[in-house]
């Protein structure tokens, strides 16, 4: 979507990137600023939802929440029984080779940083270089890098 943005393609009237993409896209004054009056039940987004992009649209005035979601671990039961509720979890090397995780940077990123003490927002570099290397130590167990996974018949416990 943004390189045919970027690239002249013009007709579109509403877009939805991610958050990532949002602020590019407002970096790059490629967004329009929102007409508020034309959004009715803008007033019945819950303030803490609109609350997590205001850290670049500060007065949600490019960008609205579409879906709101959260990252998780699933665990097979069945054959691991004790274990951290946590991204911890991935220092396991028992069980190097029988773990993934999501191919996504900022979910991963973000974990790590979770993970580390700090906020998903740091801009700070030594916190991100902490949790860059943190990220490292769980690729030595990873067995690969998911885009999407589908959990079927499996006995699990899950956890975020």
């Amino acid at each position: 979507m943004f390189a045919k943005l970027k690239a002249g393609g013009k007709g579109y009237d509403i877009v939805t990137p991610s958050t990532d993409y949002v602020e590019i896209l407002m970096n790059e004054n490629m967004l329009e600023k929102l007409d508020k009056s034309k959004l009715p039940t803008f007033d019945n987004i819950d303030p803490m939802v609109l609350e997590k992009i205001q850290y670049f649209d500060k007065d949600n005035s490019y960008a609205v929440p579409y879906i709101m979601g959260s990252t998780g671990i699933a665990v097979n039961t069945k054959y691991v029984k004790d274990y951290p509720r946590d991204y911890t979890i991935y220092e396991r090397t028992d069980l190097a080779g029988r773990m993934t995780l999501l191919d996504d940077m900022r979910e991963v990123l973000t974990s790590a940083l979770g993970t580390l003490g700090y906020s998903q927002t740091i801009e700070d570099e030594t916190a991100i270089a902490q949790a860059s290397d943190l990220v490292k130590k769980w690729k030595k167990n990873i067995a690969k890098l998911i885009l999407n996974l589908l959990v079927k018949d499996l006995q699990m416990e899950i956890f975020g």
